[in-house]
């Protein structure tokens, strides 16, 4: 059973550093084949496009579990209820934490 754990994490391990590989492999292929022709600037190399890749995850994503603004679908499925608003005194309203996004999204035009 201790074997089995071992060989998951390593597996987990080799998979997610083999990931993080491809990864900045592709930022690093794209950014010297398109921001040197088009703005003029530098090339990056490989750790620098992994350096790339974890500020971004830093700025836009955090390194908590599940990040960003919800989606639609998570939108409309607490409009309609789905999430626990259910009840005799909250159907139909949107719980808290998705009002100011539905407000902000309702003064771009969108759903």
């Amino acid at each position: 059973m201790k074997t089995r754990r071992i060989l998951r994490v390593l597996k987990f391990v080799l998979l997610g550093t083999l990931a993080a590989g491809v990864l900045s492999f592709v930022v690093m292929s794209l950014w010297n084949w398109l921001m040197p022709a088009l703005f003029g600037w530098h090339v990056v190399t490989f750790w620098q496009a992994l350096g790339l890749l974890v500020l971004s995850k830093l700025f836009f994503g955090g390194f908590r579990g599940r990040s960003g603004p919800p989606t639609a679908h998570v939108l409309a499925a607490a409009h309609d209820g789905a999430l626990g608003t259910d009840d005799a005194r909250g159907a139909g309203k949107i719980p808290r934490k998705f009002e100011r996004l539905r407000a902000v999204r309702l003064a771009e035009g969108g759903v």
